[in-house]
């Protein structure tokens, strides 16, 4: 699915004027029993397959880290963006990530230096530390300006969609992606109802090796 929505990522020539529409709706959370409900500001709908014929979102992009987490913890870039990774604590961090086709390792730095990755395909790249198990970031790199982050109220709504049949996507970290097939008509404002569940325990990921956690080393303190 990468291969395909790369190729959607460069914006198309502008001609004759683009018909346009509005994709509006709500996500419903199934929340998991026994569980605390998850944060609805890391809940994001994008349009997986719409070409780019809006401009993309300028940098510069950014997820810091800071009192051992990642600001924001989740980061929305589009395809080719290159984002800082500023290290604001007084210890050492190692960001990495083992998501397959957007793989990195920055390393040990220390407090005050800034890193940069540049994110060529579209995506959830999953960023953790090396060092604190408990940091966990998400960037979602979007092969289009068509998405919009859910509100408190659990509705969004997506402007200038260009006319066709698109597939959108509701996803977050704490929940299973959803996707569902929206007709956009111009001048016209589709509705869409979206549900995404959440998981019954959170994931676990292994450090940079590929391997358990151990206890803080040195280098942490």
């Amino acid at each position: 699915m990468a291969a395909a929505l790369s190729l959607l990522a460069a914006p198309i020539s502008r001609g004759a004027p683009v018909p346009r529409g509005t994709i509006s709706g709500e996500v419903a959370i199934v929340r998991a029993s026994l569980r605390a409900a998850p944060p609805i500001d890391q809940v994001v709908v994008y349009l997986e397959d719409a070409p780019a014929l809006d401009e993309m979102p300028k940098g510069p992009f950014e997820m810091a880290q800071a009192d051992k987490s990642f600001a924001p913890p989740l980061l929305i870039v589009p395809v080719g963006a290159t984002v800082a990774f500023p290290n604001r604590d007084g210890f050492y961090h190692n960001v990495f990530s083992p998501t397959p086709d957007a793989k990195f390792d920055l390393g040990l730095y220390r407090g005050g230096i800034a890193k940069t990755v540049t994110l060529e395909k579209p995506g959830v790249v999953s960023v953790y530390c090396n060092i604190h198990e408990q940091m966990s970031g998400n960037v979602l790199v979007v092969p289009n300006p068509y998405y919009a982050r859910v509100g408190g109220n659990g509705r969004f709504q997506i402007q200038r969609v260009p006319r066709g049949t698109w597939h959108a996507v509701v996803w977050s970290p704490f929940g299973t992606p959803g996707r569902e097939t929206v007709q956009v008509e111009p001048g016209k404002e589709a509705q869409l109802r979206l549900t995404i569940r959440q998981r019954s325990s959170d994931e676990r990921h292994l450090n940079k090796e590929g391997k358990e956690y151990q206890p803080y080393s040195h280098v942490s303190r």
